[in-house]
């Protein structure tokens, strides 16, 4: 039954570029995640919180030892109820993204394909496509493609490696960096680009939506 909202919800997305689609939903993550904290925590009491951590931090790094123990005490204290109270809104916001992340990735993520010998077969979509295996990579479609190498699939591209016991993986790429990045590389699947655009977003709609978290 949830499956069947989500998808109703979320599959007009389909129909966009892929980094555009991604992007949206990011956003909409992000602005319920946002709209979770702001409902379900005491801003006004997470300003204070916030507040008097500075002025505790501050009072302790000019302080002599016998002072600073008291105010490590007190922030560990004050640290430990805000904790508490956002248990809440990080429970609801573990199970919101639990609900949804999957979607993507059904929807953008990696497709393994099943090899019989020198023949395998990839479900992309809805079509069953065949293939054949070589020793450094695949033929389809009259046309060799060496493992790691990047190929379209239905207006998708993937770069094809081998995998372990029989399998080779078609690697969804949403979006190809200019140059290659020591964690993402030069191909972003979709949690590399998800991520990275999350960092800027979550700052961006944060401060627009007055959330203190």
């Amino acid at each position: 039954m949830i499956k069947i909202i989500v998808d109703a919800l979320l599959n007009p997305l389909l129909s966009l570029p892929d980094w555009l689609a991604i992007l949206i939903f990011a956003t909409i993550i992000i602005i319920i995640i946002n709209l979770i904290y702001k409902f379900t925590l005491d801003q006004k009491k997470v300003s204070e919180i916030k507040t008097r951590m500075k002025e505790l931090q501050k009072k302790s790094k000019d302080a002599p030892n016998e002072e600073k123990m008291k105010y490590l005490n007190e922030m560990t204290s004050i640290n430990s109820k805000y904790m508490k109270m956002t248990l809440k809104p990080m429970l609801i916001t573990f199970l919101i993204i639990s609900i949804l992340l999957p979607w993507l990735n059904v929807s953008y993520g990696d497709k393994v394909g099943i090899t019989n010998g020198t023949e395998g077969w990839v479900l992309i979509g809805n079509n069953n496509i065949t293939f054949s295996v070589l020793e450094n990579g695949i033929s389809m479609n009259n046309k060799t493609i060496n493992f790691g190498e990047n190929i379209n699939i239905e207006n998708k591209k993937y770069v094809i490696l081998k995998e372990k016991k029989n399998k080779i993986k078609f690697s969804r790429i949403i979006l190809e960096s200019p140059i290659p990045l020591p964690i993402t590389g030069k191909n972003w699947g979709w949690l590399a680009y998800y991520f990275v655009l999350s960092i800027p977003l979550s700052i961006v709609l944060r401060k627009l939506m007055g959330v203190k978290m």
